[in-house]
C-alpha cells in the first residue's frame, strides 16, 4: 500500500503545481478597484513616495502589476499594457473635472493623469501629476486620493505647474507650466464590473489617408464613440491616420492630428468613418500611388533652439530646419504684449528658415510654429518659448 500511495501523492502534488503555474495567466489581468481604493484610503498621508509611486502602489494592491515612480512613465507603461483604455477627459478651465461630463469614461479606482504641453516641450514629461479617482462631490467635481499634495477622497483643482515643482494655485505665477488636459486610464470593464467589456473599443494599427469629400463637413471627437463634437474639418482636406478603433456597434473610427480653429492648438482627434463624407486610401497597399503622399507625411520641423532668452528691447530669432516638401510656415504669438513679428523666411532648397521677433515687455510667451505640406495640411509643429528679461535684473543676478 505504501508503494501505491507515494506515486499517487507525487502525482497529485505535480497537478497542483501545474495548476498554480497555469491559472495566474488569466488572473494577472484582473483588477480589483475596491482593494485599490482601500489601500488609498489607508495610505493617502503615509508620506511614502510622490504621486506616481502612491498611485502605482494603489494599482498594485488592486492586482495591476504596472508600476513607476514617475507619472509620465506610469502613463506610458499603462498604455502599453492590456489592463484598460487610455481616454481624454473633459477638463474645465478652472482646473476641475466634472464627473457628469465624463461618466462613461471614469470608474472608481481609475488613475487620472494631468497633461502640461510646456513640460512635454521642456523636459519630455507631459504628465505632471496622477491621482486615483474616488467619486464626486455634491457639485459634481471629481474626488480623488493622491500624494503631493495629499488628498483624502477630496476634490482636486489643478491648473498649473512649474518645470520642477507642481503648483496648485494657478498658472500666473508659473508662466511656463499650464495644465491643459486630463486623461484617464480606464481599467478594463470586465475587471471592475462597471459595464460589459464588449463596449470597449478594439484598437488597431493602420496607414490610411482620409480625404474629406468637397463641400462636406466631418465632425471630430475627443474619443471614439463620443457624441459631442469637439472640432471639424471640411473643404476637401486630407489627413493620414496610423491608429483606428472598432466599436461594438460596428462603427470604425480613426485617430488624426488637426488644429483647433479657435486656439490654433495642434492635437489628436477621432473621426467616425462615413463613406458619404470621406474617402479612404490604404497607404500600405503596394499598388497605391503614394509617392506624393509619403513626401507630405515626411514633412518634419525642428527648432535649433526652442527656448530663447533675450534682454528686453532686443530681438529673438528662432532658426529652424525641416524635411520633406513643405508648403508654408506659420506662427502664432500667444501674448502680443510681450513680442511682435519682425521678419522671417525659409528656403525649400536649403530646408531651413528663421523667424525674428522684437521684445516689447518683460515676460515669457509661447509661440507655436506650424509647418504645412503642399496640400495645406498641418504636417508638424513646434512650441517655441520666448523670454524677455529685464536688463537691470540680469546685471544684478550676474
Amino acid at each position: 500500500m505504501k508503494n501505491i500511495k507515494k506515486p499517487l501523492i507525487s502525482f497529485l502534488m505535480a497537478m497542483v503545481i501545474i495548476f498554480c503555474m497555469v491559472t495566474p495567466t488569466s488572473a494577472a489581468s484582473a483588477y480589483d478597484a475596491g482593494k485599490a481604493l482601500s489601500y488609498a484610503k489607508a495610505h493617502w498621508n503615509d508620506g511614502k513616495g510622490y504621486c506616481a509611486e502612491f498611485v502605482s502602489d494603489c494599482l498594485k494592491a488592486g492586482g495591476c502589476t504596472v508600476w513607476s515612480t514617475g507619472a509620465t512613465t506610469l502613463a506610458k507603461r499603462l498604455k502599453s499594457s492590456s489592463y484598460g483604455t487610455w481616454l481624454e477627459l473633459e477638463f474645465e478651465k478652472n482646473g476641475n473635472i466634472k464627473v457628469s461630463k465624463n461618466r462613461d469614461k471614469l470608474s472608481l479606482g481609475d488613475p487620472v493623469f494631468y497633461y502640461c504641453p510646456q513640460c512635454e516641450q521642456k523636459a519630455n514629461t507631459p504628465y505632471v501629476h496622477v491621482v486615483l479617482y474616488s467619486g464626486e462631490d455634491s457639485n459634481g467635481n471629481m474626488k480623488c486620493y493622491a500624494h503631493n499634495s495629499s488628498k483624502n477622497n477630496e476634490v482636486i483643482t489643478l491648473k498649473g505647474c512649474g518645470y520642477s515643482d507642481i503648483y496648485y494655485d494657478g498658472w500666473d505665477k508659473h508662466p511656463y507650466g499650464r495644465v491643459t488636459a486630463a486623461y484617464v486610464y480606464h481599467m478594463n470593464e470586465a475587471t471592475n464590473s462597471s459595464k460589459p467589456s464588449s463596449t470597449q473599443p478594439q484598437y488597431f494599427d493602420c496607414n490610411i489617408q482620409i480625404t474629406c469629400s468637397p463641400g462636406k463637413e466631418v465632425n471630430l471627437y475627443n474619443n471614439p464613440g463620443d457624441s459631442n463634437r469637439a472640432e471639424y474639418f471640411s473643404k476637401g482636406q486630407s489627413v493620414v491616420s496610423t491608429r483606428g478603433a472598432k466599436l461594438s456597434d460596428g462603427t470604425t473610427w480613426y485617430e488624426i492630428t488637426a488644429r483647433k480653429r479657435n486656439t490654433g492648438e495642434i492635437r489628436n482627434f477621432w473621426l467616425k468613418y462615413d463613406s458619404s463624407r470621406m474617402t479612404l486610401k490604404n497607404l500600405s497597399d503596394g499598388n497605391s500611388n503614394s509617392d506624393t503622399t509619403e513626401k507630405d507625411r515626411n514633412v518634419k520641423l525642428a527648432l535649433e533652439k526652442p527656448i530663447v532668452e533675450v534682454s528686453l528691447g532686443e530681438t529673438a530669432t528662432f532658426n529652424f530646419t525641416f524635411t520633406g516638401d513643405a508648403g508654408k510656415v506659420e506662427y502664432r504669438i500667444l501674448d502680443k504684449n510681450i513680442c511682435e513679428y519682425v521678419s522671417g523666411g525659409w528656403k525649400q532648397s536649403e530646408h531651413k528658415g528663421y523667424i525674428t521677433f522684437s521684445t516689447l515687455a518683460e515676460g515669457t510667451t509661447n509661440i507655436p510654429i506650424f509647418l504645412y505640406d503642399k496640400n495645406e495640411n498641418v504636417a508638424d509643429f513646434y512650441l517655441a518659448t520666448l523670454s524677455s528679461l529685464n536688463k537691470s535684473i540680469q546685471k544684478h543676478n550676474n
